[in-house]
């Protein structure tokens, strides 16, 4: 019998992408002495590294060097730089392709962030967010994440998302680019001084119990001072004709404990556990909290 041996998915799959084998320069490592442990995540490395095997040269990175010496911060001497993908390719690829390609490649960027433990996260690109969001998300791309910093609890520092600036110099909008680009590594340096978010831990209760359903409805009525809703429900328009609230919850903050948020969650109308009385009584709590 032959063993296939034990695939490590901790380590990057080279051997299953074999994108390494058609580059001149393959598996291109970590690269700048991170003096203020900020990590620079690109997509790929450029095509002057892949064929010089140098590191951090290519029209993308002196334009990243030129802002951050903006905020007084050395490309080299004060970042380091990783890739989604460590193995340069000029041939266009489709989405899925590429994708695939970044999943066989993450465990690498993903064991560099783990060991160097950054204070602060740039993506440059869809794929090197990926590498922070990885599969939490459907999409992950520049445009959707850009200019928006977040904490990502996993790494403990903020990340900041932008475009590939290794794109703008084949695109016929590349000052706005260059400008949007700018802007959002600016706005990203300011929260390398930043404090963690404060994140409330709610206190939760669940319910399917009528009475104790209403009697937590009341004291939400009567008590709560800030109210957020979410509901699951039979239908994306739930106010159509035979269309029904499943279960609802709600999240809150009262008069007296406004340092503490509580959760409630309840059954609404769910396979017939409360009758219609029941459930006209709890819609008409509803109601009452929705209008208050």
């Amino acid at each position: 019998m032959i063993s296939l041996g034990f695939i490590d998915h901790s380590k990057p799959q080279c051997n299953a992408c074999g994108l390494h084998e058609t580059v001149t320069t393959p598996k291109f490592p970590l690269s700048g002495k991170g003096e203020m442990e900020i990590m620079l995540i690109f997509d790929k490395p450029s095509e002057m590294e892949n064929a010089t095997g140098k590191k951090m040269i290519g029209q993308q990175y002196t334009f990243v060097e030129e802002v951050l010496a903006k905020s007084g911060i050395s490309l080299k001497e004060d970042c380091w730089k990783t890739h989604a993908i460590n193995c340069s390719f000029q041939k266009k690829l489709t989405d899925s392709k590429i994708k695939k390609i970044c999943s066989h490649c993450f465990p690498y960027p993903d064991s560099i962030l783990k060991k160097k433990k950054p204070k602060l996260i740039i993506c440059f690109g869809g794929y090197s967010a990926s590498v922070v969001l990885k599969s939490r998300f459907s999409d992950t791309s520049a445009g959707r994440w850009r200019g928006l910093p977040f904490w990502s609890p996993e790494h403990s520092c903020y990340v900041m998302v932008t475009y590939d600036p290794s794109k703008l110099f084949d695109s016929m909008d590349s000052d706005s680019y260059k400008m949007i680009i700018d802007q959002d590594i600016t706005e990203a340096i300011k929260y390398l001084k930043k404090n963690p978010p404060k994140v409330r831990k709610p206190q939760i209760t669940t319910s399917i119990d009528f009475k104790e359903i209403i009697q937590n409805l009341e004291i939400i009525y009567n008590n709560a001072t800030y109210l957020s809703i979410d509901y699951e429900t039979t239908a994306l328009k739930p106010d159509n004709e035979g269309q029904k609230i499943v279960t609802c919850s709600y999240s809150y903050i009262t008069k007296k404990e406004k340092k503490k948020l509580k959760t409630f969650s309840f059954i609404v109308d769910y396979r017939g556990m409360f009758n219609k009385k029941q459930v006209d009584i709890v819609h008409f709590w509803m109601r009452k909290i929705a209008l208050k």
